[in-house]
């Protein structure tokens, strides 16, 4: 380039200098490192090499520089690339520069050919610098630009903004690095879109933040509105295609057209009826064939699968001969049947949204506190917290204090139990149909007959009922919680809970505010009473015991007068201790105090002190005992009623205390109860426990609570109690379908299939449903 400057130049002016030199220079043909194209270091000993480039890269490497909007490229450029030993000044210069500014550098080092300006490439190669003229860019635009160098110019640009943004200077030292970069990663290229112009599809409405909370109730309610909306339209052509079948069974007057005198047309009508239920529910139908095709099958499949099945049957009768109606008894249309099972899966739709729009209050809320429920997934730890308790595998329940419950619509409408069942329902219902279907044919020799009783088979594997089964039992649920304060979001609260043996409270939850209530103190040394008193207020509010409210209520609610903890240790039925002041405060019983050889008052002489039913708990501050409070503690009458409910479910309680008189005696003396279901947790368990209820700023949980004990227990218990309500009524949905299809068998081998027509069978369907939905309240109560 030119000769080195020996003296120290500044970054701009070197700069300057290298536009001044360059512009002095005769015109030379465009040299470009190979790093410019493939960001690797040239090897040293390929300086002088020259690089012929065919026409394809020349086009690929020029639209690099150009930009996108170049469209026309010479023919064969040859470049000459020459690489020139490095200047140490310069280099001592580059090395000065950080690594934003020699990012920006990397990034702006391009040649704007259509404007004719210039700008220096600044790498770790010397190059010479060719200034393009707008005479030349003539000439490059008589080569027509291929759209495969275009997509392939695409792909690099991608690629080398995404390394950019990893972009770390060699000599940058290492600890500079954020400890979350991967320079070493390997960057994924994303696939290129060659439909980019084209509208993207609007993403999924998720609860992710507070401002979100309009828009997904909003959203909820024009929900909510749609399948209602759904429901009825469908309803409506459900009674119009019952009417022809009803009137002709009890001699109601109807237009000859809707009789199967005029076959076609009532075929035709019928055909009708099915495309306009098929209209009225697109998106289920969408949702059923994507499933369908993708061996995905869920609940839309299910009652997808009939419709199309009955519109088949209805073409098939159109072309074999529609006369065949009339004529055999056998032979009778299941249009209606599917159409209220279409009803049906829009009430269960409905039933879903009117479910989350009942639970959307209290998980936007700001006047509640929110704690969200969940179960140990760790099985060592869960093990360890239930050792000696639980005798099978725990299943251990936690509460912990969140700030935002997230994932509110992933939980609302997560497939559930329906769903998992219909995945075998929909197979084994068609090969039992096909069976069905050929038995009926054959003893009837005829093969209307058999189509008939396939599609009677389709129809009945979809059962009316089926969707009641978590939906009627999940409202039910709703509206009970409310009351307390808590809510299930989905199936998916169900398949946590339902197996739940243990949960982790703490003794403070045992113990609220009112419970613990101070009889009496005395002081044993020249240190205020005073000062043991907020001493004591400071520890005890800092390690959650029991006795933290009764203090703060002899400090009348002043926690500004609550002083600085340190160093708090929980030492295992005995007591605590903690730096205050830079004094070692100590709570706890008559052992703790000897144990740390500090003098204590005798048996005798704290019986008289301490009355029968009371506890007494020690302070001493710097090794002299300072005071001792006499309190006694009773059972919160909610409280009470939790435990018992959480007992009577066999669940066992894992309590986390500080509080040496907390105890299993003293827990079933007090709740009346028997003290095998509660286990005190050790000490060394503490951290660990404190990492699984601690507050966290946000959470994703099917269930939630305001943090009181009442409301935690009944969100847990409500789980545990629906499962086998709900397998009980997936019962049911399974034996509706295996009478039917064994009533259907009996009837077609005796050739009686028309037995069984469309009226039979759809007040067949509803008294499942009916005997399914009062199961339900009936368990509910």
């Amino acid at each position: 380039m030119g000769s080195t400057k020996k003296e120290e130049l500044s970054f701009e002016s070197m700069l300057r200098d290298i536009e001044k030199q360059t512009n002095n220079l005769p015109e030379q043909k465009t040299a470009i490192p190979e790093n410019r194209m493939e960001e690797e270091k040239m090897d040293s000993k390929s300086k002088e090499k020259e690089k012929t480039i065919s026409k394809s890269e020349v086009a690929y490497s020029v639209r690099e520089i150009m930009g996108e909007e170049t469209q026309n490229l010479p023919g064969q450029i040859k470049f000459d690339l020459e690489k020139e030993e490095q200047n140490s000044h310069s280099e001592q210069q580059n090395k000065k520069l950080d690594s934003k500014q020699k990012l920006q550098e990397f990034l702006e080092s391009t040649t704007d050919i259509y404007s004719g300006k210039h700008r220096t490439i600044v790498t770790s190669h010397t190059a010479t610098i060719h200034k393009i003229t707008p005479e030349e860019v003539n000439r490059f635009r008589k080569f027509d630009l291929a759209e495969s160098q275009v997509l392939r110019y695409k792909e690099f640009k991608k690629l080398r903004k995404a390394k950019a943004a990893q972009f770390v200077l060699d000599t940058e030292p290492e600890q500079k690095r954020d400890p979350e970069d991967k320079p070493n990663q390997e960057v994924q290229l994303p696939e290129l879109d060659l439909y980019e112009d084209e509208p993207k599809e609007e993403a999924e409405l998720e609860y992710n933040q507070p401002s979100d909370a309009a828009e997904v109730e909003n959203r909820l309610k024009r929900m909510k509105k749609h399948s209602l909306l759904r429901l009825l339209g469908t309803a409506v052509l459900g009674l119009l295609s019952l009417y022809p079948p009803v009137a002709m069974q009890f001699n109601l007057p109807i237009p000859p057209v809707f009789t199967v005198n005029s076959s076609i047309t009532y075929l035709l009508i019928y055909l009708l009826f099915g495309l306009g239920a098929i209209f009225i529910n697109v998106p289920t139908f969408i949702s059923g064939l994507k499933s369908f095709k993708s061996l995905a099958v869920n609940r839309d499949t299910l009652y997808t699968i009939p419709m199309l099945v009955t519109i088949l049957q209805d073409l098939f009768l159109l072309i074999v001969g529609s006369d065949v109606l009339e004529s055999n008894p056998n032979v009778f249309l299941l249009m209606p049947l599917a159409i209220w099972g279409l009803a049906f899966r829009q009430l269960g739709q409905f039933m879903t949204t009117q479910l989350a729009i009942k639970n959307f209050p209290f998980v936007s809320s700001t006047q509640y506190q929110q704690y969200a429920s969940g179960t140990i997934e760790n099985n060592d730890l869960a093990a360890a917290f239930t050792k000696g308790t639980v005798n099978r595998k725990p299943y251990v329940g936690y509460n912990r204090k969140t700030g935002f419950l997230s994932n509110f619509i992933y939980y609302s409408f997560l497939e559930d139990i329906t769903d998992q069942f219909s995945f075998y329902l929909v197979p084994a219902g068609a090969g039992l149909s096909l069976v069905l279907g050929a038995v009926c044919g054959y003893m009837a020799n005829s093969f209307p007959v058999g189509i008939t009783a396939f599609t009677v088979g389709i129809c009945i594997s979809a059962p009316l009922c089926h969707l009641f089964s978590v939906g009627i039992p999940m409202l039910l649920a709703q509206k009970k919680l409310s009351r307390h304060s808590a809510v299930l979001l989905g199936y998916e609260a169900v398949q946590q809970f339902g197996n739940l043996n243990a949960v982790l409270t703490s003794a403070h939850d045992l113990f609220p505010k009112g419970t613990v209530v101070l009889q009496g103190m005395k002081s044993f040394s020249h240190y205020s009473i005073d000062h043991a008193i907020i001493d004591a207020a400071s520890v005890l509010n800092a390690s959650n015991s029991i006795l933290r409210d009764m203090f703060m209520e002899v400090l009348l609610g002043r926690e500004d007068l609550l002083k600085p903890v340190d160093s708090v240790v929980f030492e295992d039925t005995m007591g605590i201790s903690a730096w205050v002041d830079n004094r070692r405060v100590i709570i706890g019983n008559r052992e703790m105090l000897i144990n740390h050889n500090i003098e204590v008052l005798s048996e005798e002489k704290e019986r008289k002190l301490c009355p029968e039913g009371c506890e007494i708990v020690y302070i001493a501050v710097s090794g002299i005992l300072s005071a001792a409070f006499i309190f006694s503690v009773r059972a919160n009458k909610e409280v009470r009623n939790s435990l018992e409910q959480l007992i009577s479910n066999g669940i066992y309680l894992v309590v986390q205390t500080v509080d040496p008189m907390v105890t299993q005696q003293k827990l079933a003396q007090v709740f009346q109860v028997d003290e095998e279901v509660f286990k005190i947790l050790p000490a060394r368990f503490h951290e660990p426990y404190q990492k699984q209820t601690g507050e966290v700023e946000k959470d994703d949980s099917p269930v939630a609570n305001n943090g009181r004990f009442s409301s935690y227990v009944k969100a847990v218990l409500t789980a545990k109690r629906l499962r086998p309500t709900i397998y009980l009524l997936m019962t049911l949905s399974v034996a509706s379908i295996v009478f039917g299809l064994v009533i259907l068998f009996v009837l077609g081998s005796l050739n009686s299939l028309g037995d069984f027509n469309l009226l039979n069978l759809l007040g067949y369907e509803l008294v499942w449903a009916v005997i399914a939905a009062l199961i339900a309240l009936i368990k509910r109560a």
